[in-house]
């Protein structure tokens, strides 16, 4: 059996990407609190007068609002989701997340101090607003397992 090696395959990345990871299986439930785990979400209920109960013409509303204002904003640099660091610096990337070497080395660290796949993806999300699925946190014990890390 061919032993597989490490990282995604692709010379120019670094050992820990993960662009190579394939998410598989059923969709899973999302589970947020409308309108309060939405940028802005408060102000647009506010706004257009949105809230409970919540109708269906209201819910389509609410995210087209919450669209709307994200986009504009995108637009003008003023939400950022990555954090901003020294260009000569290279990111590790993993998928559509980038990471810091801090991040990165605080996220082994929580693994290797047996925290769960769901518990540290909302974590992850949580400390460093970077989404990932939790398939990415066993993927990264599996490598670092493979690497003598853990």
């Amino acid at each position: 059996m061919e032993k597989k090696t490490l990282g995604c395959g692709v010379a120019e990345h670094d050992t820990d990407c993960l662009c190579d990871v394939k998410i598989s299986g059923e969709p899973w439930e999302v589970k947020v609190t409308i309108p309060y785990d939405f940028y802005a979400g408060e102000e647009i209920c506010e706004m257009f007068g949105l809230g409970v109960p919540w109708t269906g013409a209201d819910l389509a509303t609410f995210l087209e609002k919450v669209g709307e204002v994200r986009s504009y904003f995108n637009r003008r640099g003023q939400i950022h989701r990555i954090p901003v660091v020294d260009p000569d610096v290279q990111l590790p990337r993993h998928g559509n997340a980038k990471f810091t070497h801090e991040q990165l080395a605080d996220l082994k660290d929580w693994i290797r101090a047996g925290g769960k796949p769901t518990e540290l993806k909302n974590r992850v999300f949580e400390e460093f607003g970077i989404r990932i699925h939790k398939s990415y946190v066993v993927k990264t014990r599996l490598r670092m397992q493979e690497r003598g890390e853990f």
